[in-house]
């Protein structure tokens, strides 16, 4: 028995998949599976501490408002909101801006600057001003690249809303499209498919915006091959700089088994990954974004710099995850889902925080890792560097095991002096590893293998459960 409490890698791997509703690209697997390590003395100092140890930090706003919730959307989102209290948040929001501001030193370099949601642009072009003129005051916020999440109703019924973000300086938007097909919204309680898509591009465009995202799900089994290539053929005509493949969370279908789910997630995925090459868009078979010659690889700078580089983050928001140096913390709302407490400790000068853990490095590497696979990837070098280990010697057996079993292939190696013999006796190492189309459709799988022994115990615990 090895001190995961799991007898051999293959038995590990194969509980990740059969769990694999659970086991992704978030982390940990389950928010309770950090209570060891909940920090309890004074947060608002060990938060500055923390701080003053980041040299590098990208910077997440979070607006929790849609027109309507999506079927398929598990994040932090709400709709049909008033107009009373999306003022109120935004009030909240700059509070928290501020309370962050003063404790961010100022040789702090930010990396990156996005806004997300839900849908931002649900608030007022001067709401979002208001948030805009804050964030970009943190040190050199205002000379990053600056994205923002619309849809395609927003973006073609507010042409002047979508310039003046241009023009407050967002150089990139994201516009979740989702599918094409009638047929398939309706299913997931979305807009009908008109010709928004084509005057929201258009408006896009008109902007000035050069660089355009737009999302796509996949996943579900009402999903046939005719839906994903109508749905190809008409974002096609957007001529967006990158497109994002997300995956349904796998409790949203109707799979019996576990090979059904992932045989389904994983052909609905190269059907698009296929299509969409054909169209002249690149990215590594598994990686999440596809694009053209955006930049970035097609991401938010935001995205980029946690994924590829495991940089520190800080969430504002109802909700928000922030993930800083030593700290991973979500603000309040995460649990009860209500913007009650949030409000409250926003409106009274205290950090928003619900739960803040302290986290051993194991973690730390294991998040990082974790989120790395966004892009079908995990980046060895830029890892290993930021938590000072080399991850060639961590992960050796791991690496070794899913090579041999065809999940995964190294394709960059670097030479390496091996100071234990000669000055001239050097080794590859692998650097970077990426997934097979074996490895995509058990992802979890892969993906667990580099999972802390904590959270390999909780995995293994789980118990067997149909999803649903």
């Amino acid at each position: 028995m090895t001190k995961t409490g799991i007898n051999n890698m293959r038995e590990l791997f194969d509980k990740c998949n059969e769990n694999h509703h659970l086991v992704g690209t978030s982390y940990p697997v389950f928010d309770t599976g950090f209570m060891p390590y909940q920090y309890l003395g004074d947060i608002p100092k060990f938060v500055e501490q923390n701080l003053n140890k980041t040299k590098e930090l990208c910077l997440y706003v979070h607006i929790p408002f849609c027109e309507k919730k999506c079927t398929f959307c598990h994040c932090g989102v709400y709709g049909g909101i008033s107009d009373d209290i999306k003022e109120r948040y935004v009030n909240a929001l700059i509070s928290e801006i501020r309370m962050y501001k003063e404790l961010i030193p100022s040789d702090t370099i930010i990396k990156g600057f996005d806004i997300g949601g839900g849908t931002p642009t649900e608030l007022t072009v001067e709401q979002i001003k208001r948030i805009v003129d804050e964030v970009k005051t943190i040190n050199n916020t205002a000379d990053v690249y600056w994205s923002i999440e619309t849809t395609p109703k927003n973006a073609a019924n507010n042409p002047k809303h979508i310039k003046s973000l241009r023009e407050m300086g967002f150089q990139r938007v994201s516009m979740g499209v989702q599918s094409m097909s009638q047929k398939v919204l309706n299913s997931m309680n979305r807009e009908t498919a008109n010709n928004d898509y084509i005057t929201a591009s258009v408006n896009v465009r008109a902007a000035g915006f050069e660089n355009l995202n737009v999302d796509l799900m996949y996943g579900f089994d009402y999903i046939t091959e005719d839906d994903i290539k109508l749905t190809v053929d008409k974002v096609i005509q957007m001529s967006p700089t990158s497109i994002t493949l997300y995956k349904v969370v796998p409790k949203y279908t109707d799979a019996d088994d576990i090979d059904t789910a992932l045989d389904l997630s994983s052909s609905q995925y190269a059907m698009y990954h296929k299509l969409l090459s054909k169209r002249g868009y690149i990215g590594n078979y598994g990686a999440n974004v596809l694009q053209t010659s955006a930049p970035y690889n097609g991401l938010s700078s935001y995205l980029y710099e946690r994924s590829a580089f495991g940089t520190s983050y800080l969430g504002f928001g109802v909700a928000a995850q922030s993930f800083v140096h030593n700290y991973l913390s979500y603000n309040c709302g995460k649990i009860n889902e209500t913007f009650d407490e949030y409000f409250d400790r926003a409106e009274n000068k205290k950090l928003p925080l619900q739960n803040i853990y302290d986290l051993p490095k194991e973690e730390q590497i294991s998040k990082a890792m974790t989120v790395s696979m966004y892009s079908g990837t995990f980046d060895l070098k830029r890892i290993g560097q930021r938590f000072n280990v080399a991850m060639h010697n961590k992960y050796a057996k791991e690496i070794d095991w899913l090579c041999d079993n065809g999940y995964i292939k190294i394709d960059k190696y670097e030479a390496f002096e091996d100071k234990r013999l000669n000055n001239s006796a050097k080794k590859l190492i692998p650097t970077r590893i990426t997934l097979t189309e074996s490895g995509v459709k058990y992802q979890s799988g892969v993906i667990g293998l580099f999972h802390s022994n904590h959270s390999k115990k909780i995995i293994q615990n789980i118990k067997e459960e149909k999803c649903e």
